[in-house]
């Protein structure tokens, strides 16, 4: 695999002195990865994992401008790696696409044969795809939980199930391990996943419910025990059950998150963007399926051309200062890096 550096601009914005949020001292924006019309766009965030060789980002739907020596148009996920935390006005270059020999971006978490039929024997442009929503790192791999999705447009889009991948410490592509872990009607479950000191990987199903109702919900499970379905354990506000239906509403207002503890906060601490909102909110805990705090602002996001911002989450592999400076990522007009001060 070839390593190709993005075009960055170098552009700096900030909260302004004196200009206080409720959860953060300072919000600078280090810089935006844009959709480049010339080679290839995103259309959605990133989560990010912390590997040997720098901090490996996983993007959705990556779509190019025009085929790839193979023919494709687009494909249903990428990944870059980051080597260092980007300095402000500083970040040309840094994220490195996991591509192919042409220069182009390649598929990390690949399609099944049937998926690849499916899409081929369309007439209607629709797709089947899969999309990471989180993942954790445990003895030196990586494990991705993504959706399954039925696409026929981005306003009409199916979730038919979700599972789990693994992307060895070398970095590279993913092995999707197994079938799925959840079908519908059950959410998607896999978002804020980490591993903690506890020994155990803790995920996050939040869903849309209903207007301005945007429940997560937590589970647990070894990280041995990733691929096998009746392994995990769903919080049901007082014990941990086999039944993923069972499972409480620990938090609300954020459809996906990053979540991981904070020594500088002395808690569990969740990054999302809020419902319909362009404003990026921290929540905390002490432990990780509470009891959470509500939505405490860290910045406004720039607005996007249409919508709000979306896929909003913390790095915590470029932390600074023990926690006091995260790394922020979300999605408006393209990918947007947000160095935050927190109190």
């Amino acid at each position: 695999m070839l390593l190709v550096p993005l075009a960055l601009p170098a552009c700096v914005w900030s909260l302004g002195d004196g200009q206080e949020t409720a959860a953060a001292r300072s919000a600078r924006e280090l810089c935006v990865v844009p959709p480049d019309p010339a080679v290839w766009f995103q259309v959605a965030g990133t989560i990010s994992l912390a590997l040997p060789q720098g901090s490996y980002w996983l993007f959705g739907d990556t779509a190019f401008t025009a085929p790839n020596a193979a023919g494709e148009t687009g494909i249903a996920n990428s990944g870059a790696v980051m080597a260092a935390r980007p300095a402000a006005g500083a970040c040309a270059g840094a994220l490195a696409y996991v591509a192919d020999a042409g220069g182009w971006p390649v598929q990390v978490i690949p399609s099944t044969d049937e998926e690849r039929a499916w899409n081929a024997a369309r007439t209607d442009g629709a797709r089947r795809v899969v999309w990471p929503t989180g993942g954790f790192v445990a003895g030196g791999a990586a494990y991705v939980y993504f959706d399954r999705l039925e696409v026929h447009g981005y306003l009409d889009i199916a979730r038919l199930g979700a599972g789990v991948a693994r992307i060895d410490a070398a970095g590279g592509l993913a092995t999707r391990l197994g079938g799925d872990l959840w079908v519908a009607p059950q959410p998607s479950w896999g978002t804020g996943a980490f591993l903690d000191a506890d020994g155990y990987a803790y995920l996050y199903g939040c869903f849309h419910r209903g207007d301005f109702d945007d429940p997560c919900r937590v589970a647990r499970v070894r990280p041995a025990e990733v691929a096998d379905a009746g392994a995990y354990r769903y919080w049901n506000g007082a014990d941990w059950s086999e039944r993923p239906e069972a499972a409480a509403a620990v938090f609300a207002g954020a459809g996906a998150v990053s979540v991981s503890w904070n020594e500088h906060l002395g808690a569990y601490a969740a990054v999302g963007a809020g419902a319909l909102s362009n404003t990026i909110a921290l929540y905390t805990a002490p432990r990780p399926w509470g009891p959470w705090s509500g939505p405490r602002a860290l910045f406004a996001g720039v607005a996007p051309a249409s919508f709000w911002v979306g896929a909003a989450y913390e790095h915590p592999e470029w932390r600074q200062d023990a926690g006091r400076r995260l790394l922020v990522s979300y999605s408006s007009d393209g990918l947007r890096l947000v160095d935050v001060e927190l109190w």
